[in-house]
């Protein structure tokens, strides 16, 4: 008896090794990484814009990131890009560019781009005559 409980035991595991290691699905990972980021992240209720500028250190497009400095903007369909006031696209940003961005906070912490501007900020120097667009103008009389 103790014989023949032993030898099912034997063949239970047996079976069960063979089973598990030629098994004819290819084992899932534990942690499926590349949906997490690429899930277009929702903006926290509330937030309000919050501006960066610098120059681009990193263009992702895979993820659909800029980063600048040590932070890290994702770009959505809703992002408005502009290079040199012209309409632009992801594609159009290099490391080095200088870049002006609005962006929010999400509610997973990241943060998402409004506006990406690439290329230097518009001029904004005086008009001739020393004036300021709006300011008022002085007559010479005292």
């Amino acid at each position: 008896m103790k014989r023949t409980i032993a030898t099912v035991l034997a063949a239970a595991l047996a079976g069960l090794v063979l089973h598990t290691g030629t098994a004819a699905e290819p084992q899932k990972p534990a942690a499926d990484t590349t949906t997490e980021h690429s899930a277009v992240p929702k903006p926290r209720a509330n937030a309000r814009p919050r501006p960066l500028s610098g120059r681009i250190a990193e263009v992702d497009q895979v993820h659909k990131t800029l980063t600048v400095g040590k932070t890290i903007v994702y770009i959505t369909s809703e992002t408005r890009i502009t290079k040199d006031g012209k309409p632009a696209v992801l594609a159009d940003a290099k490391p080095g560019d200088e870049v002006g961005i609005s962006y929010v906070p999400a509610e997973d912490g990241r943060y998402i781009a409004r506006s990406v501007r690439i290329g230097p900020k518009a001029d904004s120097t005086p008009k001739p005559g020393g004036q300021k667009p709006g300011a008022p103008r002085s007559t010479g009389q005292h």
